[in-house]
């Protein structure tokens, strides 16, 4: 599969910093059919460079577009901002409530079968 940059590989919305390989620059499990500096007009972060459109895949906005410094976790500004409207649709995001709740159930039978494991060798 290929590689697609985007700043939300793995966000949460309860985190907002996302794995980044050597050079900063952020892998998305999705691969994406623009690059992040494949959009007009330019949007220009406060470094007066051209701002990275990113796709989040966070919970609360899967499917949503914004704008970050290109090289912010290099030194660059802080620059963010929304690039269209919240207009997830409820389907979208009971799909997403899902998918949370599944990874919970998961996680839960992972560690109820390490604690058991354990006490088998006991």
């Amino acid at each position: 599969m290929a590689r697609a940059a985007s700043g939300s590989s793995s966000w949460s919305s309860a985190s907002s910093v996302p794995d980044a390989g050597d050079d900063g620059i952020c892998w998305s499990p999705v691969a994406y059919r623009e690059g992040p500096l494949d959009y007009e007009p330019a949007v220009n972060c406060r470094c007066r460079k051209k701002a990275a459109r990113w796709i989040s895949w966070s919970i609360l906005n899967p499917g949503r577009r914004y704008f970050t410094c290109m090289t912010c976790r290099a030194g660059g500004c802080e620059f963010w901002k929304w690039y269209d409207d919240d207009n997830t649709s409820p389907f979208v995001k009971q799909l997403a409530h899902y998918e949370e709740m599944l990874f919970q159930r998961v996680e839960g039978t992972d560690w109820r079968r390490t604690v058991a494991e354990k006490q088998e060798l006991n």
